[in-house]
């Protein structure tokens, strides 16, 4: 068997088109696009479900500034659309 698309006898142009076909396919709307509920779904419920997670298991005196802080803390491992 052919190893890659251009062993098999594909054209450029034919791969080219293809793989746009494929990335259109699979591309997700652009975040503002979403819906509010699947915006959130994407962007805050999984770090808030890992802030809510902590504050339960630590207890700490004032939760809602400590899950401020982890949201704070943890922001940049947000994965956005």
């Amino acid at each position: 068997m052919p190893k890659t698309p251009e062993a098999a006898g594909l054209t450029k142009a034919l791969i080219d088109t293809v793989q746009a076909e494929k990335d259109a396919l699979f591309a997700k709307p652009p975040v503002p696009a979403l819906p509010p509920r699947t915006y959130l779904d994407q962007t805050v419920i999984p770090i808030l479900i890992e802030g809510l997670k902590s504050v339960a298991k630590e207890r700490p005196q004032n939760p809602t500034e400590y899950l401020g802080l982890f949201l704070l803390k943890n922001s940049t491992n947000i994965k956005s659309g």
